[in-house]
């Protein structure tokens, strides 16, 4: 579908949404959550970098699919929550300080006073005082103390509430940022997650003199079977193999989702021979997952996977790795998919 198909927003006053379902009907992709956020920001034209993505797409004729929407969501519209969240957060906090300061300078305000009084009382009980002035003297002491005590109090549990907003408001922060790095439908780490996780295991590996492996697993024929069995049942092999990456890795390793169907682990402290047992452990264990549709009991299928290890060379960087492994994947799927390759 080219560029000069797409219905003009403008046109015949349809809204956003509108166009946006149309749009994903004639395409054939689900109108899924994510989907229809990219179309219906394309539409709105309130996200100039996606709908340039969008165009540069269309206007070579290709169609757009369900993952490449996923993909553009997770790209495009999960950063934007998150840049628009974070300046909001930052204010709040900024507020709170400011609300902390004011307190602790109330606190000192009325200690400092509460000092100067003492000693004006301490100069009154000096001059030998009646009985009767003495015991004014204590009376009023004790009223300004209880005064003090009072105002202490509250700036105390002002200084409280404050404290339980910004606990709040770190733990707010806290979950954005978590999102922000997490694939919503498996749970595992997104592509940004796994990118700033491989540059931080790239500097500890040559920190320390340690080997670091890395493995790229694409599943086979996933787009047929998901155009045979539908996205749900697609959806939910992408989660049952996500469990798999899980269930098979360990301690410091990474598995994430690095977009559509493809997987990929990072494996601090592993040659590439323990990486390529480690994929044909995982590839096994996917192979042998016996796929039926609960409703009815049919025998969906076998799903199998393709995988490419690489290990970390000596001057080597993020790209490069990630370039080898990603032809080790390749050579697996040339020579018959359901494979493990090294590079």
């Amino acid at each position: 579908m080219t560029r000069r198909q797409q219905p003009d927003p403008a046109a015949g006053g349809e809204t956003a949404s509108q166009l946006a379902l149309a749009a994903l009907d004639r395409m054939g992709i689900e109108a899924t959550p994510q989907s229809f956020a990219v179309f219906h920001d394309y539409y709105s034209g309130g996200n100039a970098a996606l709908k340039a993505a969008i165009d540069g797409v269309l206007e070579q004729g290709q169609h757009l699919t369900a993952e490449a929407c996923d993909e553009l969501h997770e790209r495009f519209l999960t950063n934007a929550v998150l840049a628009a969240l974070v300046p909001e957060a930052s204010l709040q906090l900024a507020d709170m300080m400011a609300t902390m300061a004011d307190i602790i300078a109330h606190a000192g305000a009325d200690t400092k006073n509460f000092g100067r009084q003492l000693q004006a009382f301490a100069g009154e009980a000096g001059q030998a005082p009646s009985g009767a002035s003495l015991a004014l003297l204590i009376q009023r002491l004790l009223i300004h103390t209880q005064e003090t005590i009072a105002r202490v109090d509250l700036l105390e549990r002002r200084l409280d509430e404050a404290r339980g907003e910004i606990s709040e408001l770190r733990s707010s922060v806290d979950r954005i940022q978590r999102e922000a790095m997490t694939d919503p439908l498996t749970g595992l780490g997104n592509r940004r997650a796994f990118e700033a996780r491989l540059a931080s295991a790239i500097r500890d590996a040559r920190k320390r003199r340690k080997p670091l492996s890395v493995l790229l697993c694409d599943l086979d024929n996933f787009k047929r079977f998901n155009d045979s069995w539908g996205h749900l049942i697609g959806d939910l092999v992408l989660k049952l193999f996500a469990k798999v990456l899980s269930d098979s890795t360990k301690g410091r390793d990474m598995p994430a989702r690095f977009g559509g169907e493809e997987f990929a682990v990072i494996l601090p402290e592993t040659p590439l021979s323990g990486a390529t047992r480690l994929a044909e452990k995982i590839r096994q264990e996917l192979e042998h997952k016996r796929l039926v549709k609960k409703n009815t009991g049919d025998e969906i299928g076998k799903i199998t996977v393709s995988i490419g290890c690489a290990t970390l060379g000596a001057k080597e960087t993020a790209a490069e790795l990630l370039t080898r492994a990603d032809k080790a994947l390749y050579a697996a799927k040339g020579d018959g998919r359901n494979r493990v390759s090294q590079a």
